[in-house]
């Protein structure tokens, strides 16, 4: 299998962008890019990335992925995702024609860091003409750092979640310029404008969940939640980041008695507000901890993928906002 790994910065185009608006949570402007195809996705994979020419085919793995890659390729490159919208990556199954048209892809951008399930790597191992390109390993991940007993396995992995840090996404953008570019040389201006456009766009977006964290008193500034998937918020902003009711990447397995038992001592140690639950998750451990401790449970938090229509700014900040109105006292 062909993989692109290596890439350079590529000198940026200064281009524009507005402020528009006001948060529903807040007096802070939002963010409006001034880009063609601003929500950055395909309706579904089977509308697919015909690009520069009619035969070159781009997919990603998820909305998040497919997103990103079209905020850069615009009209001149699109890609559509594997994994339809609303649907957690970890359980989803290909369907033939799914599979059909991944085998038929030139090229597929990933998030990588194990993130995509195996049988979408053993398929791409069969279709050597088929160039994967992870992206994770461009944003200096950071190591899982979870320990606990079944789930050691993890331990020393990098998480792939690397998209609740805004900066750490502009580096994965750098990437996607290049790869763009080597894909379609003439157009490198054009990605270069368009990345520099939504490089600012992330740049306000960190500025914007910064100050709105700053809402938090400092003694609730605490998260625990259903698995492993807020590290880089934590690292960026200053929250801490408890050991997961499921110690591990991904959502797929389920706790342990120890891992009920370690998130109630959690719980009662650091007087934790609330307890996070992802809409990938069922939230019945999270019910039992709340019996225990009299915490409250938080739905809501959605931290794998995007809704239709729904961009990754409109990601981070639903997303911020569940967490903000859950830890302001």
């Amino acid at each position: 299998m062909k993989v692109t790994r290596s890439w350079s910065t590529m000198p940026f185009l200064l281009a524009s962008i507005v402020l528009l608006g006001c948060s529903p949570f807040s007096g802070q402007a939002d963010i409006e890019i001034v880009l063609e195809n601003p929500t950055g996705q395909q309706k579904n994979m089977h509308d697919a990335a015909r690009g520069i020419g009619s035969d070159l085919t781009i997919i990603a793995t998820t909305p998040l992925v497919a997103g990103w890659v079209n905020q850069v390729g615009g009209t001149r490159l699109s890609a559509a995702s594997i994994i339809p919208y609303s649907i957690d990556p970890h359980s989803y199954q290909p369907a033939a024609k799914d599979i059909a048209a991944i085998t038929r892809a030139d090229y597929i951008f990933a998030v990588g860091l194990l993130y995509e399930a195996t049988w979408l790597t053993k398929l791409l191992d069969s279709h050597p003409e088929t160039t994967l390109v992870e992206l994770g390993d461009s944003s200096s991940p950071i190591k899982f750092q979870g320990h606990h007993e079944g789930h050691s396995q993890n331990e020393g992995h990098y998480d792939p979640h690397f998209w609740f840090d805004p900066l750490r996404v502009s580096s994965v953008i750098g990437k996607i310029v290049q790869v763009l570019s080597d894909i379609d040389p003439d157009g490198m201006t054009y990605y270069a404008q368009r990345a520099e456009a939504y490089t600012h766009a992330l740049q306000g977006l960190d500025d914007y969940i910064s100050i709105q964290m700053e809402t938090i008193p400092e003694a609730r500034r605490k998260l625990i939640l259903g698995h492993e998937s807020l590290g880089y918020l934590g690292e960026r902003y200053n929250i801490l980041i408890l050991q997961a009711v499921i110690p591990n990447l991904s959502s797929e397995t389920g706790p342990t008695p120890q891992d009920l038992t370690e998130a109630i001592k959690l719980v009662r140690e650091h007087d934790v507000p609330a307890i996070f639950v992802e809409t990938e998750t069922t939230g019945k451990s999270a019910e039992r901890i709340a019996q225990e401790t009299g915490v409250r449970v938080a739905g809501g938090l959605s931290v794998e993928t995007l809704r239709e229509g729904q961009s990754y700014i409109d990601f981070m900040k639903y997303n911020l906002e569940v967490i903000v109105s859950n830890l302001v006292e």
